[in-house]
């Protein structure tokens, strides 16, 4: 991780990726776009390279200056994205995953898409018991909400400290877009904690997404095709 520089134009031009530490969050230094603030750092939000703002002048990563406005006069930092199928910034953002893996406490997921931006593989997340719904969450038995294999549209809530961003499903759009039965058919939801298979009838537990059928169609055909799914 990228220690703390008292130079802030130093750190114009550092390539980061996201989780990685930036600098410390005072009263001189505030996180800007690409950016989040964790336990008073400053941490990265996406893969890219540090921009500095300070005092009405920003350093760009080619050590050139150009004047630009801030409110306070503090010095921002943000992250500039260097690749366009990266988005700006992931935090709140609305993330397609697929389930890889899931336990007692927390439901192992990998990205595939950002705000229906197609993701480089390798980005973790996990969704976590208490962020599935928004009610009774003690009650929560993560597998009767989730299974391997299922894909799944939530919201980001943050970055975790082991790296994997955690996301939540607890509104009535989130939850499992599609997901297969047994004998691999597509599952139809039934209600918005049940799914059927077409072919057997048998019924499966999953915390349904509440989506019009029209998306799932738009869903499957575009983000899926692009993650190469299908």
């Amino acid at each position: 991780q990228i220690e703390f520089m008292d130079t802030s134009i130093q750190l114009a031009g550092l390539a980061v990726a996201p989780g990685d530490r930036i600098c410390r969050a005072d009263d001189a230094i505030i996180a800007g776009q690409g950016t989040h603030e964790y336990q008073n750092w400053i941490h990265s939000s996406l893969l890219g390279r540090v921009q500095m703002e300070r005092d009405g002048a920003a350093a760009s990563a080619d050590g050139e200056q150009h004047e630009t406005e801030t409110a306070s006069g503090k010095a921002i930092v943000r992250v500039e994205s260097h690749n366009r199928t990266f988005p700006s910034s992931m935090i709140d953002a609305i993330v397609v995953a697929q389930v890889v893996r899931v336990t007692n406490r927390v439901a192992h997921c990998t990205l595939l898409a950002c705000n229906r931006v197609k993701l480089h593989p390798g980005f973790k997340a996990q969704i976590r018991r208490e962020d599935v719904r928004a009610t009774e969450r003690d009650r929560v038995e993560l597998a009767d909400c989730f299974r391997a294999g299922d894909i799944v549209q939530a919201r980001v809530l943050t970055l975790g400290q082991n790296g994997a961003y955690l996301l939540t499903t607890a509104q009535n759009e989130l939850g499992v877009v599609v997901a297969s039965g047994q004998h691999g058919s597509k599952l139809v939801p039934v209600s918005w904690n049940e799914m059927r298979c077409p072919i057997t009838g048998q019924v499966y537990k999953r915390k349904v997404a509440n989506v019009p059928e029209e998306f799932v169609k738009v869903f499957i055909e575009y983000v899926l095709k692009q993650a190469e799914l299908i």
